[in-house]
């Protein structure tokens, strides 16, 4: 059986998997905290954006988080646990934990 931390691992492996990075990620230069991005495209016309915050926390099941103004491009976002959210406004909340803002569904 695998522990959360084993599926967010696995989540991650599959959004990098057979998709190729646009650019280099970027994010501040330790040991300052912040944001970091990695830009991905695919199959099919597929973009996406892998998006975390550094200086978040989650600690005893307590997370906090900040809001990133994203692309009208991406249209939902999937977390680390694999669940799918549509996106509404142009703000999402991002913690320590990336998520991955897509056009669609992957291909």
């Amino acid at each position: 059986t695998l522990t959360k931390a084993g599926t967010a691992y696995q989540q991650i492996q599959r959004w990098m998997a057979g998709n190729t990075l646009t650019s280099q990620c970027s994010g501040p230069a330790p040991p300052t905290m912040g944001v970091w991005t990695c830009n991905l495209q695919g199959a099919n016309g597929w973009q996406a954006q892998a998006v975390w915050d550094m200086s978040q926390s989650c600690s005893d099941g307590v997370c906090t988080y900040s809001n990133y103004t994203f692309d009208p491009t991406y249209t939902q976002y999937v977390t680390v646990y694999g669940q799918v959210n549509q996106l509404n406004g142009s703000t999402v909340q991002i913690g320590y934990q990336p998520i991955l803002l897509e056009n669609e569904n992957e291909p």
